[in-house]
This record gives C-alpha cells, sequence and structure tokens, in this order.
C-alpha cells in the first residue's frame, strides 16, 4: 500500500491531477495507491475530472475537505503567516510539514506527499518502501540553495543541509509517538521574522540532522540545474561527495531523464505557462494531454508574472504602478500577436518586475 498526499487550491488542480497522472503511470506495479488531497477549496467539477484519472488506473483518491478550522487554528493561534502571498490558500500548504495533523487518518505508517510541480519519472516502490528507522521524514536537500536562494543564510547554514519540502516521505508513526507537530509550532514561535519560503523554511527550522535520512538528488531533481551551467559542476561534485549522486567523470554533464525520478520544475520554470520551455517540459506535456484538462488554454506568461507581482502587492498597478501597467499592456499584446518576439518581451518583463520593486 502506497500513501500519497498533494495540497491543492482550485487553481492548482490541473498541475496536481498531471502529477498524479505521471505517478499512476509510473507506479502500475505497485498493488495499491491511495491519493490524499488536503482541500483548499478545489470546485466539484476539478474534484471529478480527477477522480476520473484515479478511476482509469484503479486507484483510490480521498478529498480532505473538513480541515478549514485546522488550518484556520495555524494562522490565528500559531500566527503561521502567507509568506509572500496573499491567499489563505497558502496556509494550507503547511500541511506538508504537518501530515500528522492535516493527513494523518491515525491507521497510516507513512505518506509520500509531494508539490503539484513535479512530474514522476519513475517507479516510486523502493523508496516508499525503504526502512526509515528512527528518523521522522526522507528528503532530497537543496544543494543549489548555497548558492543561489532568497531564503534567510541562518536558516540554510543551521543544518548540515537544507532540504527542498516538495517531496518529503514522513514517517508517521514517529510523528505521532513524538508529538512532532509541537516541534513545528515551538520552532514557529522562536523564529520571529517572516517566512520567505513558507513551509519550506519552516520545515528546515525544525529539523535536525538527526531528524531526516538524505535522500539522492534523482528522487527531486531540480531542473535549473540543467541550465545553470555556471553552477552545476560544482553542485553535482557535492551531491556526489556527499553520497547522493553517482561518481562522475564530467560534472558539468547533464543528468540524462532515464537517471532521473522526480522532475521538480521549481521557481518560475512552471511547465503549463504557455512560451515557457524548461528543461523537460515536453514530459510534462505528455502527461497534460492525457488528462480532463487537455484543452484548458495555458497561463500566459507574463499574465502569470503580473499576477504573482500583485499578490505580493496589492497596489502593484496603482501610482508609480501605472507605468508597469503600461509595459505590461504592451507585452501582452507582443505576446498576443507576436510570439516570435518572445526576445522581446522577455526584456519588457524584465522591466515590469523591476518597477513593481
Amino acid at each position: 500500500m502506497m500513501n500519497i498526499g498533494y495540497v491543492s487550491s482550485n487553481e492548482y488542480a490541473p498541475y496536481v491531477g498531471t502529477s498524479m497522472y505521471s505517478l499512476f503511470d509510473k507506479n502500475k506495479e505497485v498493488d495499491k495507491i491511495c491519493v490524499y488531497i488536503l482541500d483548499a477549496h478545489i470546485s466539484e467539477d476539478n474534484k471529478n475530472k480527477m477522480r476520473s484519472i484515479a478511476q482509469k488506473f484503479r486507484r483510490e483518491i480521498v478529498f480532505i475537505s473538513d480541515r478549514e478550522k485546522t488550518v484556520n487554528e495555524l494562522r490565528d493561534v500559531h500566527h503561521f503567516d502567507y509568506s509572500h502571498h496573499k491567499t489563505s490558500a497558502t496556509l494550507y500548504t503547511y500541511g506538508k510539514l504537518l501530515p500528522g495533523l492535516l493527513f494523518d487518518d491515525g491507521k497510516m505508517d507513512r505518506i509520500l506527499i509531494i508539490d503539484s510541480d513535479i512530474i514522476i519519472n519513475h517507479s516510486l516502490k523502493e523508496l516508499y518502501d525503504m526502512d526509515l528507522e528512527d528518523h521522522y521524514l526522507a528528503a532530497v536537500p537543496e544543494i543549489s540553495a548555497y548558492y543561489v536562494s532568497s531564503e534567510y543564510k541562518e536558516i540554510i547554514y543551521k543544518n548540515k543541509f537544507y532540504y527542498n519540502s516538495g517531496f518529503l516521505l514522513w514517517n508517521l508513526k514517529k510523528i505521532r509517538e513524538d508529538n512532532f507537530n509541537q516541534r513545528v509550532f515551538d520552532a514557529k514561535k522562536a523564529f520571529t521574522k517572516p517566512l520567505k519560503l513558507s513551509d519550506q523554511s519552516l520545515l528546515n527550522l525544525t529539523l535536525t540532522d538527526s531528524d531526516v535520512v538524505s535522500l539522492p538528488l534523482k528522487y527531486n531533481y531540480n531542473l535549473g540545474l540543467h541550465t545553470d551551467s555556471a553552477r552545476r559542476e560544482k553542485i553535482y561534485k557535492q551531491y556526489a561527495d556527499n553520497g547522493l549522486l553517482p561518481k562522475m567523470k564530467d560534472y558539468n554533464k547533464k543528468l540524462p531523464a532515464k537517471e532521473i525520478y522526480v522532475l521538480h520544475f521549481l521557481g518560475a520554470r512552471r511547465p503549463w505557462i504557455k512560451y515557457r520551455y524548461p528543461p523537460f517540459v515536453t514530459y510534462f506535456l505528455w502527461y497534460w494531454r492525457k488528462t480532463p484538462w487537455k484543452s484548458m488554454p495555458r497561463e500566459s506568461f507574463l499574465d502569470t508574472v503580473i499576477k504573482d507581482k500583485v499578490k505580493r502587492n496589492p497596489n502593484a498597478l496603482a501610482g508609480k504602478g501605472k507605468i508597469g501597467r503600461a509595459y505590461a499592456a504592451a507585452a501582452l499584446t507582443i505576446e498576443r500577436y507576436c510570439p516570435q518576439l518572445f526576445a522581446t518581451v522577455r526584456r519588457i518583463k524584465q522591466k515590469i518586475v523591476k518597477k513593481f520593486k
């Protein structure tokens, strides 16, 4: 039995559905898979579409839709913040590091929680069945954060490794025994600054080195490594030196897809945004076109940029933002009618971001 968890709002339901499709497709040999979705107000239409994917593979899907009171307590009692986002759905993402509170039914021994921007490229059975011993979880270190990250340095360097929160295998039995939830609350209370990366910041504040089994890079591959030629060699070598990547003759050579089990489209590399071509985008699109959302238009690149800026600052388009709005209008026109001039659009987008800062 494999227990899988996702957190999803209605907006992200199509992408969770696509990730879930890849999970089912690559794990056909697993006898039973049950997907638990922490429901941040998903529409009934999108729920039915997700159910249809589970039915296609004869898998079980459970929507956890009764946690709103608990989630609100994270904000009102424990003072969890939204990070840079302005929607309450962001509070649900803390479920990734509070699985004992928001996912656990008291019967599961473990659960693998996966981000919506992940495509599964290999069977996860060996990983899921691994011996977690006396550890709370297994996760992949994000070594690239030592080179480029918006995270606080005091969090990045707190432990031997800084971990990415997008792919976490949790030992629910130990979490229940040790009241791990309280450790999370205590860590949040002790850190008085806003959490820049929400659940990931708090995860790394809570953990100590002995709490985690460090997984190989292949189980949560940051696709930015494929485009970051300046740092890739150093980062690959650090993974290899720590036994998290096989030794290589040339550490600047990109890992082939067959050696990557989990593709993580981090940051701005969202594969569902049109005119964005991150590494392995075809892997996402192959599954996307098999889902009930295949005819849904992909998001506009600049619309997404503007929407993100407005989420961070609702007044971004007011006052001085009028200049930014003018750039946005021009850029959207070019994108709509002259997609071949996308290089120009990218330069305009950079000006938008600069004006909105």
